[in-house]
């Protein structure tokens, strides 16, 4: 799928036949029926303002049913800036040359949008039907491509052997639309004009929103988008005691970064663990000796080592990179990696190596934040007590990975990791490259 950048803009993913019955924001006034409370009304100015309708006409008639014809027009002109549809040459279906919508209706065939109806023509005065605008926009936005099969029925009246099901998903997974009230879709609902809106000023948000990219070793030997507008470069191979053999081609590459969104153009994440009992057995960076806020360390799993262990890794981390206070880092945090979980105090240990990494990344003047999903962080840390320097750190989430972008940016609302921080970047998974939606 394209994916154009620009700026994310913040919106209230309203939820009747679009979205919700929530009024939109303030409008400006440009219709006389188009008011404050107006359902859509933020969108229906969007629409006026990028000429895609009348904006000189007096009135909107938001719930006025949108038909086939009206959709063709509000197409063309939301993909050419406004500019009129040309005239036809010669009919198209049942559509004489003449009409005011041929031009639109052929530039929909053209385009592969549309091949008309399965009884053979196009049904120009038909309204517009909720499953249809979900096929319409996925055509636009794949160039005529068919939507991928279902597997999972993604709303209860939408089946996942509906043919119009995989267009469906992909306007949820866009964040286009959240279906209704009631939880369901309503695919044979009509789209009014407002919901056009709606519908339009979404589709132009999702496609447009500028994603940053995280990669790491394992994206070594592959080519790298060139579209982040934020790069974030693993500095390990996926331990913790690991380094990245193409990291600084990869730093290369994330200064390359478009920005446009809150995040920093180029930052770092370091894998972490802990050992514990494991360091026993295997040949691991478990330390013997030290002197830490908890005492001496002497090769014991015990918190003393546990701080010496995290701070060694973060002065490993630290050697790899010249400037490290110019970038942000962040604490990766998985089950995926070796953590203590049998011995008493487990989790005490696991909090204070992460502890030990803050404390050092902050002496080398470095922003740090932690990256988890809330059911990891849970089962390696546990709760976070008052007085631990992870309090308030920037939360970076990920879980969902595979639900788009739309189902990313609502995670944005989610509780941070731990008590007073911010869920600042969330990330997904698109085109097989893990993708990250900036928060505001």
């Amino acid at each position: 799928m394209r994916r154009v950048l620009l700026s994310l803009l913040a919106l209230l993913l309203l939820a009747v036949a679009a979205g919700s019955a929530v009024p939109a924001a303030a409008a400006g006034g440009v219709f006389d029926d188009v008011g404050p409370t107006t359902p859509f009304a933020a969108d229906i100015e969007w629409l006026a303002a990028e000429g895609i309708t009348d904006a000189s006409a007096d009135n909107f008639r938001p719930d006025g049913a949108v038909t086939r014809q009206a959709m063709a027009v509000f197409l063309y002109k939301f993909e050419h800036a406004g500019a009129t549809p040309p005239a036809c040459g010669s009919a198209v279906f049942e559509v004489p040359a003449g009409s005011t919508y041929c031009g639109s209706i052929r530039w929909l065939v053209d385009a592969g949008i549309t091949s008309g109806t399965a009884s053979g023509g196009f049904a120009p005065l038909d309204p517009v039907t909720r499953q249809s605008m979900a096929a319409f926009l996925y055509k636009l936005d794949s160039a005529g491509a068919p939507p991928p099969k279902c597997t999972v029925a993604p709303y209860s009246d939408v089946p996942a052997k509906l043919s119009f099901c995989g267009s469906i998903d992909w306007l949820w997974a866009e964040g286009i639309t959240t279906g209704t009230l009631g939880g369901k879709f309503a695919p044979r609902g009509t789209v009014t004009r407002g919901m056009m809106a709606a519908f339009l000023h979404r589709f132009e948000i999702a496609r447009t929103t500028p994603l940053g990219v995280d990669v790491s070793y394992d994206k070594c030997a592959s080519t790298l988008p060139t579209d982040h507008a934020f790069g974030i470069v693993g500095v390990n191979a996926g331990t913790a005691t690991s380094f990245n053999p193409c990291f600084a081609a990869q730093l290369a590459w994330a200064a390359g970064s478009s920005g446009g969104t809150s995040q920093p153009p180029v930052q770092l994440y370091v894998n972490t663990a802990n050992p514990g009992e494991a360091s026993m057995t295997e040949e691991t960076a478990w330390p013997k000796s030290g002197n830490t806020p908890y005492g001496p360390c002497a090769g014991e799993i015990k918190r003393p080592c546990a701080y010496e262990y995290g701070r060694l890794r973060a002065v490993a981390d630290l050697s790899k990179v010249a400037d490290p206070a110019n970038y942000v880092w962040w604490l990766d945090v998985e089950t995926l990696n070796s953590w203590d979980s049998t011995l008493t105090g487990w989790e005490t240990r696991n909090r204070t190596v992460l502890e030990a990494m803050v404390d050092e990344f902050t002496r080398a003047g470095v922003t740090v934040g932690i990256y988890s999903t809330a059911l990891q962080w849970r089962e390696i840390i546990g709760t976070v007590p008052s007085g631990s320097n992870l309090r308030g750190l920037p939360t970076w989430l990920t879980g969902k990975l595979a639900l788009g972008i739309g189902p990313a940016r609502r995670m944005c609302s989610e509780p941070p990791l731990t008590p007073g921080g911010t869920v600042t970047m969330v990330q997904f998974v698109e085109d097989g490259f893990d993708r990250n939606v900036a928060c505001r």
